[in-house]
């Protein structure tokens, strides 16, 4: 222990001035003649020794009055072990909490303006030669370099909430890694935070002897909060006039019931639904609005709820695009002169398709670059150049159909399908079999069946080529014959799919044409044919978001606009395998509508959304935090659970050692009630 101001111990001098007073007496007595004096000599003798203790312990409370008075001029601290890093220049890195959940309030109002007091405080709490460094969420440059108090103060007022949010183990990593390069300074770090639990990764953190850390915690309350988790079509395909169903989760975190609960859709600025929903406390609900498609092209929306204080996880943001027809393109192979035309049936007379037929040996590969849907009917081989071309299309999102012909080139078609990890053709199996499995589980067929009766009707076959799966093979069956062997297969493969008969289709041997689940399938086939891709994207990670198969020529750029004009950026670009992708980074920061162009045409609509992780707002208080750190061994953290004043006095303590002279203030206050007492009550 020492003493900031030890001159003041030589007043412990005083002390001699009661004990003078106590041990001399300088009162004069009378001296009285009575005729009894034995009983008064009695008497006297016991109230003169009453008396003598009650004049010390009155002697010892004032002497020791005196000497806490002394003792709390001088003020003795119990210094820092590390006492040479108390003489050492600060190097302070403080972090404060700009994330969405700072929005919400406590008794003394807003989190964030708290927040910013707080490391107010801090930078006050220590002396004008320490150097100081700001961190954020965004983990912006500029805020990274170590500044004088008056820069740091400066930087700190122009902070503002940001949809960012890191875990706490990320942070204090950067942290610590800025202050390595503070050499021969006394380093010390602070996060100050209201310490919500979604980012408390406390199994991450690594304790650290180097760096003192301090938690400063913002207090908070649990906040009711009720939002949009997220929003989806009940189907990926968007055409004209179709009744779209779009199905919304929303989350209620909170103990109270919610009833009746207004949720309106808006669609190109015009409100196209409306409706109501009920959640119960701590759940979630599932809702759904209708609405019609009226015209083709890319459609910007979002769903809105109107929840108070916390109010960014109330809008949810998303895009779609409708087209106006789909394309289909028959490629033919060896077909009877007076086969039937299924397919020009099936989609030549219908407005939504645009449908064309060509033979093997008349392909135009720039046509079959544009189409949607590609059915290979008939077709006995496959060339090179045919496959390449049908990998490039299936990779990019399209869909193709092989139905094989009568007497097929097996090596041909398994190079093919090789390429495509899908089954090989093998032998022909002449058996009279039935179709007696569908797959109503898998997504080719959801929605398709309210319900599957047993003893239904599938296709019936006389012949087949029988199919294997290689061990790489990335198939899956949806109809499968009496025999066990696929009858129709699904295999996905890059952003498209590839869907195989195991019949041809022009025969006498089976009736899959004739079929009921013929038209069914190639329908549902077309359907899927379009690559929805995301219908949005949350802000604050790193995506890549197709481009598709538009390369950009030489004097051609991908750009990123919002929908009012006022951002207009160059995303990266990268091409990889023939596939376009963009990156945005860190270039939009506000949840949203935008348009990728390329030059000046509109390729793709874009829809941004902040992160749901700030949207359940639970906290750790001061005491939970302690217990976490202490599991985790790490009891040298310093935790801090006051603003303002407080946390600066509180900091001082920590940097020049623990401080008594409140105590002895109290002490002294203690000893004069003693003497008081004495005095008054002691007769």
């Amino acid at each position: 222990m020492k003493f900031l101001y030890p001159e003041f111990l030589y007043a412990l001098f005083a002390l001699a001035i009661p004990l003078i007073i106590h041990l001399f007496n300088f009162r004069r007595y009378k001296r009285v003649m009575f005729t009894n004096v034995a009983f008064l000599r009695e008497v006297n003798e016991r109230t003169q020794s009453t008396r003598q203790l009650k004049h010390l312990l009155v002697l010892l409370s004032r002497m020791l009055l005196l000497t806490a008075l002394v003792l709390a001029f001088a003020q003795p601290v119990i210094p820092r072990k590390d006492a040479a890093a108390v003489q050492a220049e600060k190097a302070i890195s403080i972090f404060v909490d700009n994330s969405f959940s700072m929005q919400s309030e406590n008794e003394d109002g807003s989190l964030f303006l708290q927040a910013l007091e707080s490391a107010r405080s801090i930078a006050a709490a220590y002396p004008p030669s320490a150097s100081f460094q700001l961190l954020t969420h965004q983990f912006e440059g500029r805020h990274q370099r170590f500044l004088a108090r008056e820069d740091f103060l400066n930087q700190l007022d122009e902070i503002e909430i940001g949809p960012q949010a890191r875990n706490l183990s990320e942070i204090v990593a950067r942290q610590r890694d800025l202050l390595k390069t503070a050499d021969n300074k006394d380093a010390q770090l602070f996060v100050v935070s209201d310490f919500q639990q979604n980012m408390c990764d406390f199994d991450a953190l690594e304790p650290d002897t180097l760096v003192q850390v301090h938690f400063v915690i913002i207090p908070t309350r649990a906040s009711d909060n009720v939002y949009v988790d997220s929003v989806w079509f009940e189907t990926p395909f968007h055409n004209l006039t179709q009744q779209e169903k779009l199905n919304i989760r929303i989350r209620n975190h909170s103990e109270k019931q919610v009833d009746d609960m207004p949720l309106t859709l808006w669609l190109d600025g015009r409100q196209a639904a409306v409706g109501s929903f009920n959640t119960s406390p701590q759940s979630y609900t599932d809702t759904a609005l209708y609405f019609s498609n009226d015209e083709p092209g890319f459609r910007f929306g979002y769903v809105d709820i109107d929840d108070y204080p916390v109010t960014f996880d109330d809008r949810y943001y998303f895009t779609f695009k409708v087209d106006s027809t789909l394309k289909v393109m028959e490629i033919t192979g060896e077909l009877p002169p007076d086969g039937p035309d299924y397919f020009s049936k099936l989609f030549g007379d219908d407005p939504l398709y645009e449908f064309v037929q060509t033979g093997v040996r008349m392909i135009d590969y720039t046509v079959m670059e544009s189409q949607h849907f590609i059915i290979l009917n008939q077709l006995n081989s496959i060339s090179t150049g045919l496959a390449d071309a049908l990998e490039r299309f299936v990779d990019q999102g399209g869909a193709v159909f092989l139905l094989p012909g009568l007497s097929i080139d097996a090596e041909s078609l398994n190079a093919a399908m090789l390429r495509f990890r899908g089954p090989t053709f093998e032998n022909v199996v002449q058996s009279d079999a039935r179709v007696n499995y569908l797959d109503a589980e898998s997504p080719f067929f959801a929605n398709l069946f309210e319900r599957i009766p047993r003893n239904i009707d599938l296709p019936r076959v006389l012949s087949y080529y029988k199919m294997a799966s290689r061990t790489t093979s990335n198939d899956r069956t949806l109809m499968r014959l009496q025999t066990g062997d696929a009858f129709l297969s699904h295999i996905p493969f890059g952003s498209g799919n590839l869907y195989v008969s195991a019949v041809p289709l022009h025969t006498e041997n089976n009736n899959f044409a004739r079929h009921a689940t013929f038209v069914t399938s190639v329908l549902r086939m077309s359907e899927l044919s379009r690559p929805s891709g995301a219908i949005s994207y949350n802000l604050g990670r790193e995506t890549a978001i197709p481009a598709g198969s538009r390369i950009p020529a030489d004097q051609e750029v991908f750009t990123v606009e919002s929908m009012d004009g006022n951002l207009s950026f160059i995303p990266d670009f990268a091409s990889i395998e023939g596939r376009g992708f963009i990156f945005v980074r860190d270039h939009i920061e506000e949840a949203g509508h935008y348009m990728l162009k390329l030059g000046e045409t509109v390729v793709a609509g874009l829809a941004f959304n902040y992160p749901r992780t700030e949207s359940a707002l639970d906290y750790y208080s001061g005491a939970q935090l302690r217990d976490q750190l202490d599991v985790r061994g790490m009891q040298d953290t310093a935790v801090l659970d006051k603003t303002g004043d407080a946390l600066e006095a509180s900091l001082l303590q920590l940097e020049s050692g623990q401080k008594l002279w409140k105590w002895l203030i109290l002490l002294a206050l203690l000893f004069l009630l003693v003497e008081i007492l004495l005095l008054k009550f002691w007769k």
